[in-house]
């Protein structure tokens, strides 16, 4: 759906992956019908996004009814598919095995991209140019205008996605389950993962290269400890310490390619500027910090934002971005509209799903909040696949665990796994 989702359905703000997916609501949520489901403390943070969007909405002058209907509408569809849905459906071996492959076929597309611009001087498409885009402020031919030029400037592949940034934060959770496999006596991957990294570095992501360093700095630190060979340990973490020293050389010698990592250098608390940290990192705490105390710490409910900062006269030095005057980071999103007992209770279940889950669960939670942090993806295909993965993934030494097929048992998990070369 993420793919999919990447074009607009004939109605308005929602993706053709969305679409189909709507098409088959009714039938699975009349398949739900005399289902024993199981709790997650996921439901008391959404009840409560819930019960203080009908509040704030309530006592606000002017409240928008169609953007608080359709925003509770988009969130209550994503929460189903992974907390109802899921439960049944959603089968952890069979999505692994999916969604590795197609990371692999993107990633071979974002090379030949590579090589067609680089010997050959051609720009390989990377969107559909007669479908409608699911990106917002820009149409479909001032989008095309925009990254064409910025081929000629700095070439930054996308494979199919619309920017390098969605490219990374796609294959990002791929890479830890290649690294950090869940199910026992199962190889890693390291060829994949070795694949989807150099792919990730001629996407020239900032976010991407930064969570892969993060992901690998986990895995070199993992098999250091559990190896017993003092070799191999001596190996692991001189191969660390090269690589490290060598991002660091490209970073200070000025390279191009790299220096798209200086972005993390224009997160500025006193910038005055639209540079694309502050935007994805900042803008929505800003946001937040300009609301009155106590909203600060209820939140102000989805579909309430447009509305709320006009009638507070609410600004910021990065109020609009292409037209979206609400874009901003996911943990910021969540601060925004559920305020600080929000984010409480969405950490709380984060945490809870840590302290129980497997090292793949936690190294997998770890990347998410990391990501969380700098991308915009509430309530998005993406987070769904992401927030599917940590609830159904095994539990750390049970045995047995309600399976995400809803019959079924959970296979244990060992921890320690195979290197495969």
């Amino acid at each position: 759906m993420p793919i999919t989702n990447i074009y607009l359905s004939p109605f308005p703000s929602v993706g053709i992956g969305e679409m189909l997916f709507l098409s088959i609501f009714p039938y699975l949520i009349f398949d739900l019908k005399g289902r024993k489901f199981r709790g997650s403390s996921y439901w008391v943070f959404f009840i409560y996004a819930i019960f203080i969007t009908l509040i704030v909405s309530f006592f606000q002058a002017d409240s928008n009814a169609s953007d608080i209907i359709f925003k509770l509408l988009r969130d209550s569809v994503y929460v189903c598919i992974f907390l109802l849905f899921g439960q049944f459906y959603f089968n952890v071996n069979y999505a692994i095995k999916i969604y590795s492959k197609i990371v692999l076929l993107v990633s071979s597309y974002l090379f030949l991209q590579v090589i067609s611009f680089r010997i050959f001087n051609f720009t390989l498409p990377w969107i559909i140019k007669f479908l409608p885009i699911n990106y917002v402020g820009l149409s479909s031919n001032e989008y095309i205008s925009k990254y064409v030029g910025m081929y000629y400037h700095q070439f930054r592949p996308t494979s199919i996605f619309l920017e390098p940034a969605h490219f990374a934060q796609y294959v990002i959770p791929c890479l830890i389950l290649f690294l950090f496999p869940y199910k026992k006596n199962e190889v890693i991957k390291l060829k994949s993962a070795l694949y989807v990294s150099i792919a990730l570095l001629f996407s020239s992501s900032a976010i991407g290269i930064i969570l892969m360093l993060v992901t690998w700095s986990i895995w070199f630190l993992k098999n250091g400890v559990d190896s017993k060979n003092i070799g191999y340990k001596f190996f692991l973490i001189l191969s660390f310490a090269v690589a490290i020293g060598v991002c660091f050389y490209l970073y200070q010698s000025g390279n191009e390619y790299v220096r798209v990592l200086s972005r993390i250098g224009e997160i500025n608390l006193n910038a005055e500027d639209q540079s694309s940290g502050n935007i994805r990192v900042l803008r929505g705490f800003n946001i937040w910090s300009q609301f009155p105390e106590l909203f600060k710490i209820l939140g102000i409910g989805f579909g309430n934002y447009e509305t709320f900062v006009v009638n507070n006269s609410i600004n910021t030095f990065l109020y609009n971005v292409n037209g979206a005057s609400d874009y901003m980071s996911t943990i910021s999103d969540i601060l925004v509209y559920s305020g600080v007992l929000g984010a409480i209770l969405f950490l709380r279940f984060m945490m809870k799903s840590f302290l129980v889950g497997s090292f793949t669960c936690k190294s997998l939670i770890i990347i998410m909040l990391l990501m969380f942090f700098a991308s915009s993806l509430y309530s998005s295909p993406l987070y769904a696949i992401c927030m599917s993965f940590i609830l159904y993934l095994p539990f750390e030494n049970k045995q047995e665990n309600m399976n995400i097929v809803g019959s079924g048992v959970r296979e244990s998990e060992s921890k320690l796994c195979n290197i495969k070369l």
